[in-house]
């Protein structure tokens, strides 16, 4: 008896709270349906330019290789580096501490005015005047960004993606048909889930690339390329601007009270669980099973050590 109503109990307050997600979901959905058209007229009065009217011209090949924090990237060897400097490229957030300069350029600035800094220091310094590089607009609002701070204006767009908050993975899936019947992904019409990967992802598949290589992408609680504790590189050694980043990094996660997600460079379920989103890797998946795939877009992974090597074929195996 006892057993039957803990049981009840139970279910009811999981019940109650799916659903108290369920509808939180909903209602941000709908504000940000309404909000990503006034910040974009926003930003036009800024005198900034949008992503939406963006006209590529540094597609070289049909493949684009996506660099995140990750250590795997100690680990290309001097032939794979090579082999990516032969097609296109694409950074984000803090790569920019690395001395491979990318053709594009994606960030999510944090609050914080030394990441501010950093960002158009490194950017001087790793001789970025050439990189199309592209600012998330929501983020720089939130965290006060001066873009007129930024040292190659012509060469800086903005981009507002739509958010999309699920509970489950399948809901999700309802989520991104409904989204793709109404809208269709476009430089326009960008989702942003959980990781600023995913944007990246939508970015190059937007531009026509048939192979996506996502490198220093591990999502597997190794340090970041930049930490001492990684595997240090053979080809780029270790540089000062590596203890930057990590002190930025570090002083925003401690301030944030996610301390114990320094020298993890992931959206772990466990170490990083988020209420309102599924798992930046499951997110991917379905990216990858509902977009990708369908429109004929091959998704890599560098290497075996990421753990999208579990659903994902290696580049460098091939």
């Amino acid at each position: 008896m006892m057993y039957n109503r803990i049981t009840r109990t139970f279910e009811k307050i999981t019940y109650r709270y799916l659903i108290t997600r369920w509808v939180i979901h909903k209602v941000k959905k709908v504000i940000d349906l309404r909000k990503v058209p006034k910040l974009k007229k926003k930003a036009r009065r800024q005198g900034l330019k949008l992503i939406d009217n963006y006209i590529d011209t540094k597609k070289k090949s049909d493949t684009i290789f996506i660099f995140g924090s990750g250590e795997s990237v100690n680990l290309l060897t001097a032939t794979q580096w090579d082999e990516i400097k032969k097609h296109n490229s694409l950074g984000f957030n803090l790569f920019l501490a690395h001395d491979f300069v990318p053709d594009y350029y994606m960030i999510e600035l944090s609050p914080g005015i030394e990441e501010h800094r950093f960002f158009e220091y490194a950017a001087v310094k790793k001789g970025y005047q050439d990189v199309d590089m592209f600012i998330q607009y929501k983020h720089a609002l939130r965290s006060n960004y001066d873009f007129t701070k930024y040292p190659f204006p012509e060469k800086m767009w903005v981009h507002v993606p739509y958010s999309m908050p699920s509970t489950t993975n399948e809901y999700f899936k309802k989520e991104l048909l409904h989204f793709e019947s109404k809208k269709t992904i476009s430089l326009s019409n960008i989702i942003h889930h959980r990781s600023h990967l995913d944007c990246t992802i939508q970015f190059a598949y937007i531009l026509g690339y048939k192979k996506i290589v996502l490198t220093g992408v591990d999502f597997n609680l190794s340090p970041y390329f930049t930490s001492a504790k990684a595997v240090p590189s053979k080809i780029y050694p270790y540089n000062e601007d590596y203890e930057k980043v990590n002190a930025i990094r570090n002083n925003f996660l401690i301030a944030d009270n996610r301390a114990h997600l320094i020298d993890v460079p992931t959206k772990d379920k466990e170490f990083n669980p988020h209420p309102y989103n599924i798992f930046g890797k499951d997110f991917i998946k379905i990216l990858n099973d509902m977009i990708l795939k369908p429109h004929g877009v091959s998704l890599f992974v560098a290497s075996s050590v990421s753990s999208f090597s579990e659903f994902l074929p290696v580049y460098f195996d091939k």
